[in-house]
């Protein structure tokens, strides 16, 4: 299967990156073990979708998959460093780190996560004239007044549509950890594919779309009633928002690891502990 394959290819991947950049002679002192340990679990407990979309960008703009695979690691690492701190905050979505390790190794892990996250785009010298950029894709995705603030991303005026459709009528909906890395890694795919601005810009709704979409599988019931979030209504949006993401892309083979995706963001909305309510997109 297609996203089998580059789920292994992207594990295989950023767990070279991972060893490179934490084993270099210049290091006066060596990784704790224990750190080293946590930093591979958290990679090895996070899953690749989001940081997929940056191959699906890439093979939609042009260029072969594993263009995007640079960026795609620091994807997996950016999402595995806010999985790491949501259960220390008392948060749904994040890892088992707090439970296998304990709280000081999971807030550390995230934190070492996200510089490494960084260096993988400086120091690979695969991104050439696309590097500045992405790199600051990836510190506005993370920054103060992103996602370690209110796990979320400030959109520019392009994206007003999308995030138009992501405010309910009794509230804001909260946003989620996988919007800001998903938009992160299908833009940074889409760097990496020298697209146009056109590209671009689609290739950031559809981050934001496919990342909000597949989010709203971990927001629980309460988390929804302190929000005045319908269940109905929650549902209804993720449909909007995945028809919208599919509406982006074509038939033909360079989109269909992205299609893939997006098919796996509605299998995540049809969990029977969605919002802890038993009423599921299908109309259940």
């Amino acid at each position: 299967m297609l996203v089998a394959r580059w789920t292994e290819t992207l594990r295989e991947t950023s767990m070279r990156r991972l060893e490179a950049l934490t084993n270099r002679p210049d290091d006066r002192d060596p990784l704790p073990e224990k750190l080293g340990d946590a930093l591979i679990r958290a990679l090895e407990q996070q899953d690749c979708d989001s940081a997929l979309l940056s191959c699906a960008a890439a093979s939609h703009c042009g260029a072969d998959p594993s263009a995007g695979l640079i960026p795609a690691v620091s994807a997996l690492m950016l999402e595995a460093a806010l999985a790491s701190h949501l259960p220390v905050l008392g948060l749904v979505g994040g890892n088992r780190l707090l439970l296998d390790f304990d709280e000081a190794t999971a807030l550390l892990a995230g934190d070492a996560l996200i510089p490494l996250a960084l260096e993988n785009l400086c120091g690979s010298g695969g991104l050439e004239r696309h590097s500045a950029l992405i790199v600051s894709d990836a510190v506005r995705a993370m920054g103060t007044i992103g996602a370690l603030a209110r796990l979320s991303l400030e959109v520019e005026e392009d994206d007003a549509a999308a995030l138009k459709r992501i405010r309910e009528a009794d509230g804001e909906m909260p946003l989620t950890v996988r919007e800001c890395v998903a938009r992160f890694a299908s833009v940074a795919g889409a760097r990496c594919a020298a697209a146009s601005p056109d590209d671009l810009e689609d290739m950031a709704k559809l981050g934001l779309e496919i990342g909000r979409a597949a989010g709203m599988a971990s927001l629980t019931g309460r988390i929804c009633g302190l929000f005045g979030i319908r269940h109905g209504d929650l549902a209804a949006e993720a449909r909007a928002l995945l028809d919208s993401a599919s509406s982006r892309l074509s038939p033909d083979p360079p989109d269909a690891l992205a299609r893939l995706l997006v098919a796996r963001a509605a299998d995540l909305m049809r969990e029977p502990d969605l919002l802890s309510s038993g009423s599921l997109p299908g109309g259940v």
